[in-house]
């Protein structure tokens, strides 16, 4: 049996999806940073916790057998103060401390790294990051972001409503006829809500 798709089902579901991403982005623009903010550093923290929660238990216990364990067991058991931080700790203070992490950490990737330069460069967007926190509170940062995220979401749902919209009506005009001129096809039951199989 050939199945095509019913254009009307389709469209309706991708409108619904535009105007999702519309509301989304609306709120996004709006709505204040702060609650967002504490979200977002809350899951950064318990991420950071449970992502070096393992790494750091092995390298206490190995650091006996290998010195060079010490640096991975230092560093995860700061990510993990951090983690903890990023969950308790908002602010000013905050700001500090991540701006300060993003220098040290980067600085530490250089000296372990036999070719210093080659990791210099790559560690360049941290102290891009480190400096815009020490100059801008993250809360400041965090809702110039939202904002053009929402802004963004906005005109992603606008272009696609519009998009969507030309699309149904071009295929409208395609598949009509194929109804018209076929008597099986105008049995509704042969139509679900699926690709144009087979036409």
């Amino acid at each position: 049996m050939n199945f095509i798709i019913d254009p009307k089902t389709k469209f309706i579901g991708k409108v619904f999806l535009s105007l999702f991403l519309l509301i989304t982005g609306i709120l996004l623009f709006v709505l204040p940073a702060d609650g967002i903010l504490r979200f977002f550093l809350t899951m950064s923290g318990i991420f950071l916790i449970i992502s070096n929660l393992t790494l750091c238990l092995y390298s206490w216990r190995m650091s006996s057998l290998n010195k060079r364990n010490y640096i991975d067991a230092i560093s995860s058991t700061i990510s993990i103060i951090l983690g903890l931080l990023l969950i308790i700790i908002p602010g000013f203070i905050l700001n500090l401390i991540l701006a300060s992490w993003l220098v040290l950490m980067p600085i530490v990737r250089i000296i372990l790294n036999k070719n210093h330069l080659e990791q210099l460069k790559k560690e360049v967007p941290y102290f891009l990051g480190a400096v815009l926190l020490y100059l801008f509170s993250l809360n400041s940062i965090l809702d110039v972001v939202v904002k053009i995220l929402g802004s963004l979401l906005i005109l992603l749902a606008i272009s696609s409503f519009i998009m969507n919209t030309i699309k149904y009506f071009k295929l409208k005009k395609t598949v009509r006829p194929i109804f018209d001129s076929n008597p099986e096809l105008k049995n509704r039951d042969n139509v679900i809500d699926a690709e144009i199989k087979d036409l």
